[in-house]
């Protein structure tokens, strides 16, 4: 790669919903990947995410953001490959845990809130979640939380688009 120019650029709705232009001037850019909007539809966010960014929030001269990524390069999981070492194995069998998955996800940004200082998980990014979840489209959003004896010890905000799951926590 060669010099990076530093910058965060606007990403309109337009933008990510055209995909000649998603082919010609974002994923061929390997100089540019943040990206910011004042949109915080939940159709915007869904439309962001199903082009392959992941968005975080920041504070602009009083005004919240979405700042949308484009990753240079992304990290899969095939669960075929998945290795779980001998001392995890014997850890996971002796704690008495239970993991639940659902839609609920104000409890566990709370928590996420909570145990982070300077969150992008912000209120305002809560509610395009949970808004998003009334338009039916291939989108969900979830959180995945582990729980021993009763009480969460972690915690996980989601969405999942067809086969793919996204980690956002």
């Amino acid at each position: 790669m060669g010099t990076l120019q530093l910058g965060i650029y606007p990403l309109f709705y337009d933008d990510i919903t055209d995909r000649d232009y998603l082919m010609k001037h974002i994923y061929p850019d390997m100089e540019r990947n943040y990206y910011w909007s004042t949109d915080f539809s939940p159709s915007y966010y869904i439309a962001q995410a199903k082009a392959g960014f992941i968005a975080v929030t920041d504070i602009y001269q009083g005004e919240e953001l979405l700042l949308p990524e484009i990753q240079y390069s992304y990290a899969i999981l095939h669960f075929e490959d998945l290795h779980i070492s001998k001392k995890v194995q014997k850890l996971l069998r002796r704690k008495h845990l239970q993991l639940t998955i659902d839609t609920s996800l104000e409890k566990i940004a709370e928590a996420v809130r909570n145990y982070h200082q300077n969150c992008w998980l912000t209120p305002k990014y809560l509610q395009i979640l949970i808004q998003t979840t009334q338009i039916r489209e291939d989108f969900q959003p979830i959180a995945a939380y582990i729980e021993e004896n009763g009480k969460a010890v972690a915690g996980e905000i989601g969405y999942i688009i067809g086969d793919t799951y996204t980690s956002l926590t």
